[in-house]
């Protein structure tokens, strides 16, 4: 991914950590997909990440969110939270969405 910006790494990077430090073990799986992970962007693409979760709730939702925000005030970096329980993820896999298959085949695990 040598097409990102110093700022979205940074970003990525304050993402995964805020989100780590406020799930714990409750978060399973972050992965960027969408045109930032492909390459194929325009100057105002958002960075789009899976945030996968045994369990979610309202607070985990909000969680998330509030980090997601953070991240945007200190580098003007906009990513985009899709948060999904593992019993949601499997299923939509096993109904063929193409959101699924787009994270698995194009995705980049943080």
């Amino acid at each position: 991914m040598d097409w990102l910006t110093s700022e979205e790494i940074k970003a990525i990077g304050d993402f995964k950590k805020g989100v780590s430090h406020g799930l714990g073990e409750n978060l399973k799986r972050l992965r960027l997909f969408g045109s930032k992970a492909r390459g194929d962007y325009e100057r105002e693409s958002d960075l789009d990440v899976l945030v996968l979760v045994s369990e979610r709730s309202y607070k985990i939702d909000r969680q998330i969110t509030d980090v997601s925000a953070d991240v945007m005030c200190e580098y003007l970096v906009r990513v985009s939270p899709f948060i999904l329980t593992e019993e949601q993820y499997n299923m939509l896999k096993s109904l063929e969405r193409r959101i699924i298959r787009d994270i698995e085949e194009e995705g980049v695990d943080l």
